[in-house]
């Protein structure tokens, strides 16, 4: 045991390289060239349970499949309860499988025990981890409620400042999700931000991924120009806390699930835009009426700051003095009223949709390997 447990960096090299390599044969239709017999235990992590069901019962079974599509055959072990709600079940089918490209849901740990010579008394562990760009257009944009959301889903999210350096994601393989924020220019002023077509495409690429996207403020503005809809800027200023309705469409969508009918939030903008072809409409207020749509399965623009938090709100109140009493004179000496009447609804209906939308997305496992001895 002890001189497998020395080489166990090793063998996650070269169980890495085995799945890359049967991954290439899977391309080319030559399964029969690593057809081997493989054992799986796969556990939910506390607080993920509800996305195990669908993951080791429909999933798998779904997933599994022939390059010429016949179903190969899966035996499920009994799903065990361990440790207060840590499930596991043990899978086996005879073949390696592209592990790192299922899309399966949720965070996930998936242990491999290879049937092989060099792996015959190790355990290889692939995390699933939900990892999220996201796209700040100006300074202090906080991620306020939705950052609350990305962090108990334990998800990892990279930033990108492409007002300072033009930077973007290179492509959509790296990320499971896409987030941008709002920002002081309006969604089609390429001249001074030439990224901004890039960023609308990148926008598109994802949803068109059936990855999640959501687009805040600017960022809906740039979601909706991505799908041909109309910018109209200067269209009437909305700032403050203020109530917004769900529409017909928005009472179904679970981006609004557990949310009442009229729901407080924060709104700062004077932009606007037209509902892109095929989107529905979710939500609206008595000034906006596309204040939140949905594009594809996952892709969200809203209008208003879900994301702004009491807190998000207080440090923009100093830091935007000058520009909030041109917009509102005297808002700040009303502040302290108005956020005792509207911020706790808020921030309960931003934390909501924050949770709702990180449901949607769907990790995909990376190699990000741990080995541990396990007998077997």
């Amino acid at each position: 045991m002890a001189e497998v447990a020395a080489g166990l960096d090793d063998i996650a090299d070269a169980l890495l390289q085995f799945l890359r390599t049967w991954k290439a044969a899977v391309a080319l239709a030559l399964p029969d060239q690593v057809a081997i017999d493989t054992d799986l235990e796969i556990a939910a992590r506390p607080g993920n349970e509800r996305h195990f069901g669908e993951t080791v019962s429909e999933g798998l079974q779904k997933l599994l499949r022939h390059p010429a599509g016949t179903q190969q055959p899966v035996a499920l072990g009994a799903v065990e309860d361990r440790h207060a709600g840590f499930l596991v079940a043990h899978v086996r089918f005879p073949f390696v499988m592209p592990v790192y490209e299922l899309p399966w849901r949720g965070a996930i740990h998936i242990a491999i025990a290879q049937r092989l010579v060099f792996l015959s008394v190790s355990k290889i562990v692939f995390e699933m981890l939900m990892r999220v760009a996201v796209i700040e257009n100006m300074k202090s944009t906080p991620l306020g409620s939705l950052g609350v959301a990305l962090a108990e889903a334990k998800a990892e999210v990279e930033r990108f400042h492409p007002w300072i350096d033009g930077k973007l994601p290179a492509s959509i393989a790296d990320h499971d999700a896409l987030v941008v924020l709002g920002g002081e220019q309006n969604a089609i002023d390429d001249e001074n931000y030439p990224y901004l077509p890039a960023l609308a495409q990148l926008m598109r690429d994802f949803a068109d991924a059936d990855k999640a996207v959501l687009g805040i403020c600017l960022g809906a503005q740039i979601l909706a120009r991505a799908y041909g809809a109309e910018n109209h800027l200067n269209a009437g200023l909305e700032f403050g806390w203020h109530a917004v309705s769900k529409s017909r469409d928005g009472r179904t969508d679970p981006l609004l699930c557990g949310l009442s009918d009229d729901f407080t939030t924060f709104q700062w903008h004077s932009d606007t835009f037209t509902l892109p072809e095929g989107a529905k409409r979710l939500a609206v207020s008595s000034l906006t009426q596309n204040q939140a749509f949905r594009v594809a399965r996952a892709a969200y623009g809203t209008q208003f700051h879900f994301e702004a938090s009491a807190s998000v709100i207080d440090s923009w109140k100093a830091e935007f003095a000058a520009s909030i009493e041109q917009m509102e004179p005297g808002w700040h000496e009303r502040y302290t009223t108005l956020a005792a009447g509207h911020a706790s609804e808020s921030d309960a209906s931003g934390l909501a949709i924050g949770r709702n939308w990180v449901r949607m997305i769907q990790a995909e496992a990376r190699p990000f390997l741990k080995a541990v001895a396990a007998a077997r």
